[in-house]
């Protein structure tokens, strides 16, 4: 059971909540933050209209942040648009292998990148308007899982390969084009 927009008095009566509002560079996670593993999210907006990576821009976002991406009408599924798809769908298969975190875990906060990735630049529609949005081209996140393990969840929205460093060994590597990645 689903409802529009998100409503804290009923966390407990409805399974997910629909995040429709535009994203913006100001966004910060706190209802994921706050509700991670309580109810599910959903609704982040996009545009046929959008470029690759302001698409993964917004969808990568998301999806580090906890909400459940796709949320899209059919133009997603015409051939222009494969590329579209096929990160959607890398992020499904993603979120479903790391269940455990990433649904029913705790969002525990951004890893910042220490390597120099440069500044994504792309154009979103903010109530209908087109504005431009800077971002980092790769963004991190940590997971807890109900049992205390953790998980970094890490993706390039940009159209390059870029750099990521979140401060460990293990956490040092370039990520191809549109690359999502986890490290247990």
């Amino acid at each position: 059971l689903t409802s529009e927009n998100f409503s804290e008095p009923y966390v407990d009566a409805f399974d997910g909540f629909e995040l429709w509002c535009p994203n913006s560079e100001e966004d910060l996670p706190m209802i994921p933050a706050v509700y991670s593993g309580y109810a599910i999210f959903y609704g982040g907006q996009t545009s046929s209209s959008y470029t690759l990576d302001a698409f993964r821009a917004t969808q990568g976002r998301n999806f580090l942040w906890g909400e459940q991406t796709g949320y899209t009408d059919a133009w997603v599924l015409k051939d222009e648009n494969k590329e579209k798809l096929d990160f959607l769908i890398r992020l499904a298969e993603v979120r479903e292998a790391n269940a455990e975190f990433l649904i029913d875990g705790e969002l525990m906060g951004e890893v910042g990148n220490r390597a120099d990735a440069g500044v994504l630049d792309v154009v979103w529609k903010v109530w209908g308007v087109e504005t431009h949005v800077k971002l980092p081209p790769v963004m991190a996140t940590r997971w807890r899982s109900l049992d205390g393990k953790e998980l970094i969840a890490v993706a390039n929205l940009s159209n390059c390969p870029a750099p990521f460093d979140g401060g460990r060994k293990d956490l040092v590597f370039t990520l191809g084009a549109g690359e999502v990645r986890v490290v247990k």
